[in-house]
C-alpha cells in the first residue's frame, strides 16, 4: 500500500527512534463540520493500540487521515517515513464489496496486496504461497471468494495485508461478523504473525473488553476528542 507523503511525513520521524505515528493537536473536518478535535498521541514501535468508540465518534475518520484520504484542518499526523516509503502498512476492512459478477479467486485476492510495491516479480508468487499457507489458506488458493464463510474471508483479508510483511497492521472492525470463536481464532492467527515478525497494530474497536484481551494502549474517541492511555488502567486489568 503506497501512501502519499504530502501531508503524512513528518520530519521528526526520520529521527525519533521507534515513533510509528505521531499526532499533534491535530484537527479533522468535513468542510465547516469538525469531527475530531486537539488530538495527540504518540504510537511507538511494537504497541498495540485499541481505537475505542461509538459508531460516528471518528476512529474511521482517523484512520481515513492516516491513509491520507483526509488531510489535517490543523496540527501535525505524521505516518514514519520508511514505511511510507517502504510500503510497510497493511489494512483489514470490516468488509470488501466484490462484484457479484466478478470470480476473484483466494489467490488473485491475496496478489492485489502487492500491486504498487517493489517486490520483484520472481519473489511475488512464493510470498503470496507462503503467507496463504501461514494462515491456512493454502487448500483454498482456487476457490472462488463468494464462496468463502465469513471467518475464511476475514483471513483471505488478513493475507492480503500481510503479504507486504507489514511493520504496521491496521485492524478496522475485523471481527464485527464473526462469532467468538471465530474471533479467537483470527486474533490467535495474527497474534502467530507477530511473533514471527513483529508488528504495530491499530485495532479499531467497540468491543473493550476485545481491547483489554489484546491490547497494550487504548485511544478513546468520545465528542469530538481523544483520550489516550496505556491499557494497564482499564478496570479489571492488573
Amino acid at each position: 500500500m503506497t501512501l502519499s507523503t504530502r501531508t503524512l511525513v513528518h520530519p521528526d520521524l526520520s529521527t525519533t527512534h521507534g515513533v510509528i505515528i505521531i499526532a499533534r493537536a491535530v484537527r479533522l473536518a468535513y468542510g465547516a463540520h469538525t469531527i475530531l478535535d486537539d488530538v495527540t498521541l504518540t504510537v511507538h514501535s511494537g504497541e498495540r493500540w485499541a481505537l475505542l468508540g461509538r459508531n460516528g465518534s471518528g476512529k474511521s475518520t482517523f484512520i481515513n487521515a492516516l491513509m491520507g484520504e483526509i488531510a489535517p484542518a490543523a496540527g501535525v499526523l505524521g505516518i514514519n517515513r520508511d514505511l511510507v516509503f517502504t510500503d510497510g502498512i497493511g489494512l483489514v476492512p470490516q468488509r470488501v464489496d466484490l462484484p457479484p459478477y466478478l470470480r476473484t479467486t483466494v489467490r488473485e485476492f491475496v496478489g492485489m496486496g502487492l500491486i504498487g510495491g517493489d517486490l520483484p516479480s520472481s519473489a511475488r508468487r512464493p510470498r503470496m504461497a507462503a503467507t496463504m499457507q501461514d494462515l491456512g489458506l493454502g487448500d483454498l488458493a482456487r476457490r472462488d471468494m463468494r464462496t468463502l464463510s465469513g471467518g475464511q474471508r476475514q483471513r483471505v483479508f488478513l493475507a492480503r495485508a500481510l503479504v507486504r510483511q507489514p511493520r504496521l497492521l491496521i485492524l478496522d472492525e475485523p471481527t464485527a461478523a464473526l462469532d467468538g470463536v471465530g474471533e479467537e481464532q483470527f486474533f490467535a492467527v495474527i497474534q502467530a504473525q507477530n511473533n514471527l515478525q513483529p508488528m504495530t497494530l491499530l485495532l479499531v474497536t467497540h468491543d473493550h473488553q476485545l481491547a483489554q484481551r489484546f491490547c497494550t494502549h487504548r485511544a478513546v474517541f468520545a465528542q469530538s476528542r481523544v483520550h489516550a492511555e496505556p491499557n494497564h488502567l482499564l478496570p479489571g486489568t492488573p
